[in-house]
């Protein structure tokens, strides 16, 4: 794994916090800060502070020289420094650098960049694709357990009389239960709603003829 440098902790920022440098047989702690370098340009020092005095110590390290290495040069650096005593520098921060989290993809988006790749696309495709475009930038929240709703069987097809019973936010599919013998649908069609089903979002139509208060 990639090791962690002086320009990675800084991570942007002018300083930070390298960590305590602690001594043998005492309970002082004193925290180290890593900071510009003032006699020489893009180069860093240490900050030395015990709460109640401050001390900086020019060291010239580059932005590029690793944590591991800085830390025993440092370390070196006070030891040959003080004789006598026993320096050690605790880390704030790991000094392997963490892999990058990996951005989690959005299946719906995936599929539909995909889709969108084909050259030639059939009808039904198109279709597909639209209802894909609409279901990534439908707000699941606007839909709640009780309300009335139709559902859009085909393009030319709403089923009536549907209540809903349980909502999957994670898919934005919704669980509908028939509530009603509406008889007819919007087509004409006698298709009776009798069954439970799962339905994406997008295929539903607010109705609030059929609401579970009503």
């Amino acid at each position: 794994m990639e090791k962690l440098t002086i320009f990675d902790l800084l991570n942007g920022k002018k300083s930070v916090k390298l960590g305590v440098l602690k001594i043998k047989d005492s309970n002082d702690k004193i925290i180290i800060t890593l900071v510009p370098d003032t006699s020489s340009v893009g180069t860093y020092g240490v900050k030395l502070s015990n709460g109640t005095n401050t001390q900086g110590i020019r060291m010239m390290y580059k932005a590029s020289m690793e944590i591991d290495d800085l830390i025993i040069h440092f370390e070196n650096y006070m030891n040959t420094d003080e004789p006598g005593k026993t320096y050690t520098v605790e880390l704030e921060q790991k000094q392997s650098k963490l892999p990058k989290e990996e951005k989690e993809l959005d299946p719906l988006k995936e599929e539909l960049k995909r889709l969108k790749k084909i050259k030639y696309k059939t009808y039904p495709l198109e279709q597909k694709i639209k209802q894909l475009e609409q279901l990534i930038f439908l707000n699941p929240a606007k839909w709640q357990i009780g309300q009335g709703v139709g559902w859009k069987v085909t393009t030319n097809q709403i089923n009536r009389g549907y209540q809903i019973a349980k909502i999957d936010y994670q898919n934005k599919e919704a669980i509908i239960k028939p509530v009603a013998d509406t008889g007819l649908t919007i087509d004409g069609s006698d298709k009776m709603p009798m069954e439970w089903h799962r339905v994406s979002m997008v295929d539903l139509i607010r109705d609030k003829k059929y609401d579970l208060a009503s």
